[in-house]
């Protein structure tokens, strides 16, 4: 997700509609607030990155892709429970 350009309503209530959906889902692992946004900040950072390296062709190795993706949306998944509850 991008910041919305200033004025550009539209954009303004897609990211707002995004952000939303995320939240939602992360109020299911019991993070909000300021531990929300940590946690949206994380995963957009995780999957930009990941996107970013991939379409410019940064992943040379002859490992799966798609493997290695969902490697790391599990890493993800239990990083958001470790968040919830940090005595885990």
């Amino acid at each position: 997700m991008h910041a919305p350009e200033p004025g550009d309503r539209d954009d303004q209530v897609a990211s707002a509609t995004v952000v939303g959906v995320v939240l939602d889902v992360l109020a299911g692992y019991d993070l909000h607030g300021a531990d929300a946004i940590d946690a949206t900040r994380a995963i957009r950072s995780a999957l930009h990155g990941f996107i970013a390296l991939e379409s410019s062709g940064g992943f040379g190795l002859p490992v799966d892709i798609n493997h290695s993706f969902e490697r790391l949306v599990d890493g993800l998944v239990v990083d958001l429970h470790t968040l919830a509850d940090p005595t885990d």
